[in-house]
């Protein structure tokens, strides 16, 4: 699996202005600098949290679907849980993007790399922070060559306005930005700890198991 990011965020999740008066500055001579430290601070900060905060247009690659991919070739009873559990693994693909807004197209390529659109009536998006593709009828169509043979075209994010990010990531977010502000040259982890950011961010940290 590997994803390739086909257009990157059109716009920040915060306003040039609301910088500016968290972190008391006048003028302009700071704007370029700003604007920079902005983008690293948001890549800190979706790294941290796995989300993706604006819109952008990904493309998600896989090998084969769920349940095909050799790691559970049979049942073996309380090994793998519950008969009910490892046949749904079957019928969705859980997305290793967050939050997913929508699916363009879904590509298959035969064993000479030519694609063909899986038609959208046979998939549908359970979207937000829990994304997953799943099947509406048919079975998951067989990719024909053994590396990538399935792409994923989608879109991930909040939105593509800094209002649609929950009012608490940007707080954190300003945070951060006061923080690096102060102290250049901080690595991620120190500064999202120091800053309190962290801990604001930690509701939407997913559980790893």
């Amino acid at each position: 699996m590997r994803i390739e990011t086909l257009s990157p965020p059109a716009s920040e999740p915060l306003l040039l202005d609301e910088i500016k008066n968290h972190l008391r500055l006048d003028g302009s001579a700071d704007d370029v600098g700003l604007g920079a430290l902005l983008v690293a601070a948001r890549e800190l900060v979706e790294t941290h949290i796995g989300l993706c905060l604006m819109n952008r247009s990904l493309a998600l690659y896989l090998d084969a679907w769920p349940a095909t991919m050799g790691r559970m070739p049979w049942w073996q009873g309380v090994a793998c849980g519950s008969m009910a559990a490892f046949a749904r693994t079957a019928e969705y693909l859980p997305l290793p993007v967050r939050p997913v807004d929508s699916i363009s197209t879904i590509q298959i390529y035969d064993a000479a790399g030519t694609p063909t659109i899986w038609d959208a009536e046979n998939y549908g998006l359970k979207p937000g922070l829990e994304p997953a593709l799943y099947r509406t009828k048919g079975s998951w169509p067989r990719p024909g060559r053994t590396l990538d043979g399935i792409r994923i075209e989608l879109t991930a994010g909040f939105g593509d306005s800094w209002n649609d990010v929950p009012a608490d990531i940007r707080q954190a977010l300003l945070m951060l930005m006061a923080h690096l502000f102060e102290n250049r040259g901080d690595t991620g982890s120190q500064a999202m700890n120091e800053s309190g950011a962290a801990t604001i961010l930690k509701p939407y940290r997913k559980l790893q198991i």
